[in-house]
């Protein structure tokens, strides 16, 4: 944001992450403190998502000046400790790679700009300990020689070890030369008695693990302010400045670091008022959030899954310096700053594909509603269970089964969704799969379920066939959401909310509320001949409250009336602006995009955006026309046909009897 800082503040040092860049004129630097803060300890923490974390980091020159600053996103296994059993059973380090290196792709094919290419964004580097009093790295070493990442599968089996492709281990060794072998753990996940020694062997004792995994490392330009603030900046709020993480670095020489955003001389249409900076804030606003389905969908289509914990915070904002004639505010790039925390599950017998968020996120009102774990007990009564027939190719000689479940409990399934029961059948204890027949209604409490071809052996396979029509009782079961792209299209829909519908009179979860029972009240008036912008209106003129809590006064946090607003910004253009926020929200109605959180095909999941994508381009382009009018003209105007419409119509927007509608 702005020129950045010639000198580096005096409670920050840089310590060079690599020696070989040393050298250079230009050092990529990560940013510590020089007295420790009591949580972080000395690096700047920026952010976490999923299975890699960032600190802030920066580009200095040969004069130790600052050149650029940057977020060093840092590729951490580590953190997948913490991620639910299935997720973590899951995930290996090839999926990792493989989600990393699509996150990468996906920044190369929609913000270029950001990246400072090192090479360690596509290559594993040496481990990397930093030591913080010294001021400079450490790469581990022994005999000599340098330690580098093993993905030898083949080396590390025979040594008796975990292989890196299929599981989460990691180990350090010399490389397939003579002096192969004495490998060295440098991962949570390694056996503690496998045939290998410690990373403290090898290093001195007080170093900080930086990256002693050799996790791939990311240097992008810091995009230091917070969506929110931004949203809020469109709005007309003040802010106090860019500072970053505990150390509350000023990043930014730019006058809105020092002073706030607060003249109305930094927008193009101050000079009309209200008005003016009601119509550019929604035309930016409108821009904002196509970036930010546009950053989702670059994506989403490069890993060929979805992101899982998408919310405002997965965005930072990068403001350039100001162009003459070109408002500070123009400037803005919004960009997704997270690779996601999605992991595919490892789910072979099921033809659909699973995935779980790596850890459990605090969302709040940004998650959507999934992924509530169902389970408990009940029974279960099996109607038909048969083995597969030698000619039915793979499922060929495996159990398969239909049935009932009955419980005391009201499930909610969906059709992509997974049932694991878990049955008692000859005194041992047997997981079976099934998915909901949900086109067959049945009372609350029952659904029908379809097993999923089972492989078991014949004494287990008889004893189920024998339990036909007889009820088995204490049938322990839990229910797993299908959870795909749907679900970042649901946090997207909530990002619109908070951009366009929150304002210093509302709290996002008023508005979302709101939103959502538009959204409903629409589904229930649904007309296919009625354009869902038309509907929307209908809707909005039934209820004076409709136009008060979602008008498009809520844009800026000025003090507009719902009629002032419009008087700006046409009636038509807002609530065809609705209805891509209502479309946004799977499964409410037949307008929404997707049917529920899994409605998505796993060979392109990032068709839940293109619609939205495309009318969000549209209604840009309609508002941008809107800046090129005779203001005054036209407010005049459409203040006229408002208060002559008004005058016109009676109750509930009805023409009065006699009156030419």
């Amino acid at each position: 944001m702005g020129r950045p800082a010639s000198k580096l503040p005096e409670h920050l040092q840089a310590i060079v992450i690599n020696e070989r860049w040393r050298e250079g004129p230009l050092r990529i630097c990560i940013i510590v403190q020089r007295e420790g803060d009591p949580v972080s300890g000395r690096l700047v923490p920026l952010r976490e998502s999923g299975f890699a974390r960032a600190f802030l980091g920066a580009v200095v020159d040969a004069g130790d000046g600052i050149v650029e600053w940057l977020e060093l996103w840092v590729q951490s296994p580590e953190l997948l400790r913490g991620a639910p059993e299935t997720a973590r059973s899951s995930a290996c380090n090839a999926l990792l790679d493989r989600s990393w290196l699509s996150w990468v792709d996906a920044i190369e094919a929609s913000d270029p700009g950001s990246l400072v290419r090192t090479g360690g964004e596509r290559a594993h580097p040496r481990a990397t300990l930093l030591d913080l009093d010294g001021g400079r790295c450490v790469h581990p070493e022994r005999e000599g020689a340098a330690l580098e990442l093993c993905r030898d599968d083949a080396a590390l089996e025979a040594a008796g070890l975990e292989p890196y492709g299929t599981t989460l281990a990691r180990y350090l060794w010399m490389g397939s030369g003579e002096r192969a072998g004495s490998f060295v753990a440098a991962s949570p996940f390694c056996k503690e008695d496998g045939d290998s020694s410690s990373l403290s062997s090898v290093v001195p004792a007080g170093l900080c693990a930086f990256n002693g995994g050799c996790g791939m490392i990311l240097a992008r330009r810091l995009a230091p302010l917070s969506l929110d603030d931004y949203i809020d900046c469109l709005g007309g709020k003040a802010f106090e400045g860019v500072t970053q993480g505990p150390a509350r670095a000023v990043l930014s020489e730019s006058a809105h670091a020092t002073r706030g955003y607060t003249r109305h001389e930094e927008v193009f249409l101050f000079r009309h008022g209200r008005w003016g900076r009601l119509v550019e804030g929604m035309y930016l606003k409108l821009r904002l959030l196509l970036l930010a389905v546009r950053d989702v969908r670059t994506l989403v289509e490069s890993g060929r899954q979805p992101i899982l914990d998408l919310s405002a915070e997965s965005f930072g904002v990068a403001l350039a310096p100001s162009a003459e004639g070109l408002p500070e505010l123009w400037t803005a790039r919004p960009s997704l700053r997270e690779p996601g925390s999605a992991v595919e599950l490892n789910l072979a017998f099921s033809d659909a594909t699973y995935f779980e968020p790596a850890r459990e996120m605090a969302m709040g009102v940004y998650a959507p509603p999934v992924g509530r774990v169902q389970q408990g007990q009940g029974t279960l009564r099996l109607r038909d269970v048969s083995v597969v027939g030698v000619d039915k190719g793979v499922d060929a000689g495996k159990t398969r089964f239909e049935g009932t479940l009955s419980t005391q409990e009201h499930l909610r399934l969906g059709p992509g969704d997974l049932v694991r029961l878990a049955v008692a059948l000859r005194d041992r204890r047997v997981e079976l799969f099934a998915t909901p027949m949900v086109e067959r209604e049945l009372t609350s409490g029952e659904v029908r379920l379809r097993g999923v071809p089972t492989e078991l052996d014949e004494e287990l396979s008889r004893a189920l066939i024998e339990s036909e029509g007889r009820p088995m009782s204490g049938v322990g079961y839990s229910a797993m959401t299908l959870q795909g792209s749907p679900c970042d299209l649901y946090s997207l829909g909530v990002l619109g909310v908070r951009t366009l519908l929150v304002d210093g009179q509302t709290k996002l979860s008023v508005a979302l509320d709101e939103a959502l029972s538009l959204a409903s009240e629409v589904a229930q008036h649904h007309d296919p001949e009625v354009a869902l912008g038309e509907r929307i209106g209908k809707v909005m003129a039934s209820d004076a409250r409709w136009m008060d809590q979602l008008g498009p006064q809520r844009v800026v946090l000025e003090e507009l009336s719902s009629e002032e607003a419009l008087d700006a910004i046409p009636a038509s253009l807002w609530f065809e602006t609705l209805g891509v926020l209502v479309r946004m929200f799977p499964g409410v109605g037949p307008d929404s995009i997707a049917k529920d959180f899994g409605d998505a095909p796993a060979s392109s999941p990032e068709s839940a955006f293109l619609g939205i994508e495309r009318d969000l381009e549209l209604l840009l382009e309609r508002a941008r026309s809107l800046m090129l009018v005779d203001w005054a003209f036209n407010r005049e105007v459409s203040g006229l046909l408002r208060r002559y419409i008004a005058k016109e119509s009676g109750e509930n927007g009805k023409p009065k009897t006699g009156s030419k509608s």
